[in-house]
């Protein structure tokens, strides 16, 4: 007979629910069956076989894995930086209150989001891919066994845009106002070349902006412009075309002159009644009585006829051509001087938008990187490795809750 010793040596020890949770052991009837058939020593053997612990296993397969992803599958990948500010052209001559120093800073942020805004876009991955002579789509494409940083070759417009995203980065320092872009790829050229065409790219598209602006600002006041301009046109041609027809050049002239003859008229009638009353005192009989009769007369009817062209209801009186020509000539000033202001308005406002046309300036121009600095492979080594402790720790923390309750 066995003694108690050898008895507990030989019956195998209870399996702890833990132990049941790790091997997924569940007793089936042909498993209860083949143990019973074994001996206690083939049972004790067969619950160490089970009891192996396969964790430690899976997280040296996880590490060889993320060890060699980043050793042989991983393409190294360059940056080139590039550094702008966006600025307006009125900026030099804010004052230094502290409301106007609030509104140009407002305005440098709007216009630098503004900048990062139009160089992430579709339309920057378009003009790069049609225009800039940058085979962006075809680059990505060609990244071997890198499929996480590998462009699809059936890529859509919105996948290649959001790719094209990852690889152009931009942010704007709200210190010191300056915007600074990363491009990415494969090889030092293309990561500078990337920055470069994006740099012109972009200063092009801030002309285009200011052009369009301008454009818009200007459409109204210069149909005024065209518009006065005509209406001055329109009054010149109207008083020629009245000289023309009348036959004469300044009625106002004319009427000054008349007046001056009706006046001169009126010396000489003075004179000759005059003359007249002292021979009719002296000499009755003398025959110049009767000329100077006849030269007042003369002169009575002169002065009568120049009075009647001067004043009347006929349309060629002097009178009423002064009036006409007056008008004309209101026309004419009051068309001159809306011109005039219009002239000023353009002006003041070409000044205006000029103050608020943006400008490009690069701070620093995009460089040719001499070293790949992505991926970062020891930070993304070891940040892996500590994630897949927590992963497996966490796995197992699951799985033992689960063994737990059943």
């Amino acid at each position: 007979m066995p003694t108690e010793k050898e008895t507990a040596e030989l019956s195998p020890p209870e399996p702890s629910p833990f132990t049941l949770a790790e091997e997924g052991q569940e007793s089936s009837p042909s498993t209860s069956t083949s143990s019973q058939s074994l001996s206690p020593i083939q049972v004790r053997k067969h619950k160490r076989k089970k009891r192996i612990n396969l964790w430690p296993a899976a997280y040296v397969i996880y590490l060889l894995t993320v060890a060699t992803y980043f050793t042989f599958i991983s393409k190294d990948r360059y940056v080139s930086e590039a550094r702008f500010v966006v600025t307006r052209g009125g900026e030099t001559a804010i004052s230094g209150g502290a409301m106007s120093l609030m509104v140009g800073t407002s305005q440098t942020q709007q216009d630098a989001y503004t900048a990062i805004a139009y160089l992430l876009s579709i339309d920057m991955l378009r003009w790069l891919e049609k225009d800039g002579d940058i085979n962006f789509k075809q680059h990505f494409k060609d990244a071997g066994l890198d499929i996480f940083h590998q462009l699809p070759a059936d890529a859509q417009i919105e996948q290649s845009h959001r790719f094209y995203q990852k690889r152009v980065t931009a942010f704007f320092d709200d210190v010191e106002g300056i915007v600074t872009m990363d491009t990415e790829g494969f090889n030092p050229e293309f990561a500078e070349h990337l920055a470069i065409a994006i740099l012109k790219r972009s200063e092009a598209y801030l002309n285009e902006l200011n052009r369009d602006i301008a454009n818009q600002r200007l459409v109204f006041v210069i149909e005024e412009l065209d518009l006065s301009e005509d209406k001055l046109d329109e009054a010149r041609k109207k008083l020629i075309a009245f000289q023309n027809e009348k036959l004469i050049v300044d009625p106002e002239a004319d009427i000054q002159a008349r007046l001056g003859l009706i006046q001169e008229l009126k010396k000489a009638k003075v004179f000759k009644q005059a003359e007249l009353v002292r021979l009719t005192r002296e000499s009755p009989l003398a025959p110049r009585i009767k000329e100077l009769a006849a030269e007042i007369s003369a002169i009575e009817d002169e002065m009568t006829r120049e009075s009647n062209e001067l004043t009347g209801e006929g349309p060629d009186q002097l009178n009423q051509l002064f009036a006409q020509y007056s008008k004309l000539r209101q026309d004419i000033t009051f068309a001159t001087e809306r011109y005039g202001q219009s002239l000023r308005v353009v002006e003041e406002m070409r000044v205006q938008t000029l103050q608020q046309h943006r400008f490009l300036s690069v701070v620093q121009q995009p460089f040719l990187p001499e070293d790949s600095v992505r991926p970062r492979r020891l930070y993304w080594s070891i940040t892996f490795a500590v994630l897949g402790i927590m992963l497996l720790q966490i796995f197992r923390l699951v799985i033992r809750t689960v063994a737990d309750h059943r």
